[in-house]
């Protein structure tokens, strides 16, 4: 039995250190004088990028670099207490009856867009926003 036990740690050891993936020193170093030494990222290969999964605080972000080491594209998902400020007052002042039920952030070619969903008792709204604070609704669904 202990023979058997030593095989299986063996066998998840390695297993394990095969799953860690090579990301490239640049990607690393870039990543590092962002966020410091954060312990808990998931690294996987997308296509000939890189992206990093990790939560910092209440908010999980996923990163795509490039070979480069450019951060390339950003997506982070958070409440509506790490939104801006000027977006959360025009989103209250807009939807004054409606709660915040979460946010998408994504960056992507230097301009960001703010996927948000917002709900009220009987429905849930898919609302868009850029930096500036430009609302639109996008759909309307009926909660079931």
């Amino acid at each position: 039995m202990k023979i058997i036990c030593s095989y299986f740690l063996l066998f998840l050891s390695i297993s394990s250190t095969a799953s860690v993936p090579n990301v490239d020193d640049k990607i690393l170093e870039a990543f590092s004088h962002t966020y410091g030494n954060e312990r808990q990222v998931q690294w996987t290969k997308a296509g000939n990028n890189w992206q990093a999964y990790f939560q910092q605080d209440d908010i999980i972000n996923r990163l795509e670099y490039n070979q480069s080491g450019e951060l390339v594209h950003a997506t982070r998902y958070y409440q509506s207490a790490q939104l801006a400020p000027h977006l959360l007052a025009k989103l209250h002042r807009k939807y004054q009856q409606h709660s915040i039920f979460g946010v998408t952030e994504v960056t992507f070619e230097n301009r960001t867009t703010y996927y948000i969903v917002l709900e009220d008792g009987k429905n849930w709204y898919h609302v868009t926003s850029n930096e500036y604070g430009q609302i639109d609704l996008k759909q309307k669904y009926r909660k079931a």
